[in-house]
């Protein structure tokens, strides 16, 4: 026969072994150190370790009051209360980052705004519009694509060493043209035609005009010499 069970009385349960809980964490606590994801705080002369939740933006830093909630070992911060020294605020997220608004998006700062990627920075727009009192621009190569280019200056300056053109036609209109050249200015065409309706003067040290076949000058008057 099986013995039967003693019966249990109840001084008996203080003597069985308690299985340890989990102490439940939903109140402020300060940020000791941080290791990687781990944020080692400390509330009531107690530590522990938790991790910042997706939904808390700012990135906590030491000495700063958040505000922890949990049990066990999950324990995350989700805001943090007061900074504890002010040095700008740091909204950090883990992977891509998508602000979606249906209507505009507007960035405003008193000191200025700063984009920096290692990487690419795109711009895709319907139309683009860019206004500044004063714009510098530094790249080290440039290419750019357009169907139509309409530039309006009141004056332009270029400095180069190297100034090459490819097209196809050129116009160009003005009052008037000056051009200082310190060496040779050669030009080469198939054809030259040159219209003066005043007067062309052209003065030289030594002037050559040279016509393989045929050199000519017509008018009502030709003065020599």
């Amino acid at each position: 026969m099986m013995p039967m069970p003693m019966p249990m009385h109840a001084h008996d349960l203080s003597r069985q072994p308690q299985t340890p809980t989990a102490e439940l964490v939903d109140g402020p606590a300060t940020v000791i150190s941080r290791a990687g994801a781990h944020l080692q705080l400390a509330r009531d002369d107690q530590e522990f370790v938790a991790l910042r939740a997706s939904s808390c933006l700012l990135e906590p830093a030491p000495g700063d009051r958040v505000w922890c909630v949990g049990l066990g070992a999950e324990r995350y911060v989700i805001a943090v209360l007061v900074r504890a020294v002010d040095e700008g605020t740091t909204l950090s997220v883990d992977g891509d980052l998508h602000l979606v608004a249906g209507g505009r998006v507007s960035l405003a700062a008193v000191e200025g705004i700063v984009l920096a990627t290692p990487a690419k920075l795109e711009v895709d727009a319907d139309e683009l519009r860019v206004k500044a009192s004063r714009a510098r621009v530094l790249f080290e190569d440039v290419s750019a694509f357009a169907r139509t280019l309409v530039a309006s200056f009141m004056h332009a300056t270029r400095l180069g060493t190297t100034l090459e053109m490819f097209v196809d036609n050129i116009t160009q209109r003005s009052k008037q043209v000056q051009r200082c050249v310190e060496g040779v200015e050669m030009s080469e065409a198939g054809t030259l035609i040159q219209r003066t309706h005043g007067t062309a003067h052209i003065q030289a040290k030594q002037a050559l005009i040279n016509g393989t076949q045929l050199t000519k000058i017509d008018g009502q008057q030709v003065q020599l010499g």
